[in-house]
This record gives structure tokens, sequence and C-alpha cells, in this order.
């Protein structure tokens, strides 16, 4: 069996968060085995890359503590090989502007959609093979 991919969801939101985790799980089913670390705060979640191997992270902007402009940023200067994601509920032009200023990679946005998603992510997926 393939060695784990870990992933981090930040969500402030538990649902929001929960339901991603779910798709994440069922974007891979069984053909890679998963961790899936979670938080709704970004300081927790930038702790979280600095103890773990993250592979790819998946945010909201709303976060306690730090937004997610902030954790992504943060991110980007201490692993700047690790992809982010931003995922927000309403996207404006300067909304998408500021989530590829702070570094993230891609955003998706709310309610999710399960194609969309998977679409999403899979370029990134790819490289960690």
């Amino acid at each position: 069996m393939n060695k784990s991919i870990t992933f981090l969801v930040a969500d402030n939101d538990t649902a929001s968060r929960l339901l991603t985790e779910e798709i994440l799980r069922s974007v891979f089913k069984e053909d890679q085995a998963i961790d899936i670390l979670s938080t709704g705060n970004g300081q927790d979640a930038f702790e979280l890359c600095n103890r773990s191997e993250v592979k790819l992270i998946i945010t909201d902007i709303k976060l306690a503590e730090i937004n997610g402009f902030e954790l992504t940023k943060r991110v980007k200067k201490s692993f700047p090989n690790i992809p982010v994601i931003i995922q927000t509920g309403m996207i404006t032009d300067d909304i998408e502007k500021q989530i590829y200023a702070y570094g993230a990679d891609a955003y998706i946005t709310k309610p999710v959609n399960i194609h969309l998603f998977s679409k999403k992510i899979t370029p990134f997926l790819l490289k960690l093979n």
C-alpha cells in the first residue's frame, strides 16, 4: 500500500470542515491511504504544519486567531512546496486578487461541488506521486 498522504483542512465552520473531509475521503476511496488533520483555528493549522508532513492544505478564509490569508502567507514562507487551496463562500475580483497575492495555489467556492473539488485538487495530487 502507498504511504499515507496527509491533508490539512482548516475551517471555522464545523459542518463545512466535516464536509470537506468527507469529500477528500470519497475522492480517494481505498485507492490511497490518507490522513486528515482538521482545525477551525489558523494558528493551530500552522502549528500542525510544523509537526506533520502535510502535503496539501484546504483552508477557509475565516478562521479563529489568524485568518486563511495569513495562514497561507505563513505556510508559503515556511513551507513553500505545500499547496494551499482556499475555500470561500464569496468570491469577488478583490478577494480573488487577495487569494493569489497571499500565495494560494487555487481556490474553491462554497457550496462545494464534489466534481469541481476533485478537478481542482487533482493537479496537486499528481505532483505528490
